[in-house]
């Protein structure tokens, strides 16, 4: 059977495909023009979903092998229909599920879900929701709670980086300009840390630098509002950044780490790391009450406090996507010193906002 790399969405069957040898032609699951594989080539391949389909058993409170492939794992692209799914991944493990054809037509679930000591000690959240962990951030105890696995975030994060070279992108950031002047470039940086107000990734009083990868989504970012004057600084990375990315949680390959207990570990903190993302990303409001950040702000000191075998800060900060935007996406370093920081503004230009679109709904 014939596939391409278009198939899927998952990114390390895409880059395991393409170090193959293949043909041109026209896929017949996706459509894409492009090069074509055939099934019995991809060995590898097939090893990597046999391994994936030992971690599920047969259970009824799980799910059809289609919906964990297709809508939980996001494994296939979607225009792959789920008849052509059923096909590719018999024909990549034919003899398998001649072995264990039940799996193709009952509900499964992963084994180590089942276990429920070991769901407690690899949950981030031990027996309570995200809700309930900023309560007791708020109201019981800030800096030391009882029902978090923190550790258990480390190997999480390792699955959502991204990693940006100097001279892979330009990053922006806008600040209001009250006289209509230009503000100098030395001035674009982040705002002495004692100075810095409360948001979503540090404390009051605590310097974070805020960019974002486009210019409209950094003016968006501060609400500039119709006819005023924003100034906006071009940032150069000069030293490689590497950075926990929340915009990959719906992304992540349960090939990437092809044993069981990453592919379980994954699973139990989706919810965890879906309402780390949506709390992050949700837009700040001048009526917000300052305290519903601080569970944001506790993720965001752990990660800032991740070392390596050496002791060096492993992550330059947080990336995650823009509310205001559809392709901007916000990049915070956690270093703002002249010295320490790795960007640097080198170029400053003025907008003047001479309208605006607004889009609202029912409370």
């Amino acid at each position: 059977m014939k596939i391409c790399k278009h198939c899927f969405n998952d990114e390390e069957l895409q880059e395991i495909i393409k170090n193959n040898n293949g043909t041109s032609g026209i896929c017949p699951n996706c459509g894409a023009a492009t090069i074509l594989y055939d099934t019995e080539d991809l060995q590898y391949i097939s090893e990597l979903f046999e391994g994936f389909f030992d971690s599920y058993q047969i259970h009824d409170a799980g799910r059809t092998l289609l919906e964990e492939l297709c809508e939980n794992w996001r494994i296939f692209n979607p225009e792959v229909n789920a008849e052509q799914v059923l096909a590719l991944i018999t024909a990549l493990c034919k003899e398998y599920f001649e072995e264990h054809y039940d799996l193709l037509s009952g509900k499964i679930i992963l084994k180590k879900r089942l276990n429920s000591d070991y769901v407690a000690n690899n949950s981030v959240l031990k027996d309570i929701s995200w809700d309930e962990f900023q309560c007791q951030l708020i109201e019981v105890n800030r800096y030391h709670p009882n029902n978090i696995n923190i550790e258990v975030l480390k190997p999480l994060f390792s699955y959502i980086e991204s990693y940006y070279d100097v001279g892979d992108i330009h990053l922006y950031r806008a600040r209001k300009s009250h006289n209509k002047k230009l503000i100098d470039k030395q001035n674009m940086g982040a705002p002495p840390a004692r100075k810095s107000g409360e948001g979503r990734i540090n404390a009051k009083g605590v310097g974070c630098l805020y960019l974002a990868t486009d210019k409209a989504t950094c003016i968006k970012e501060i609400r500039a509002g119709i006819f005023e004057t924003v100034c906006v600084g071009t940032f150069i990375i000069t030293k490689p950044l590497r950075l926990v990315n929340l915009s990959k949680i719906n992304m992540i390959s349960p090939f990437k780490n092809s044993d069981n207990g990453g592919i379980a570990n994954i699973d139990i903190n989706r919810d965890f790391l879906d309402e780390l993302n949506n709390s992050i990303r949700n837009p700040q409001a001048s009526t917000d009450d300052p305290l519903e950040y601080t569970a944001t702000q506790y993720i965001a000191d752990y990660i800032k406090s991740i070392t390596d075998e050496n002791h060096y800060r492993v992550y330059d900060g947080i990336e995650f996507a823009s509310t205001h935007s559809e392709t901007g996406r916000n990049i915070v370093l956690f270093e703002t010193s002249t010295e320490k920081c790795k960007c640097v503004c080198t170029n400053v230009n003025c907008y003047y906002i001479d309208s605006l679109e607004y889009n609202f709904s029912i409370c």
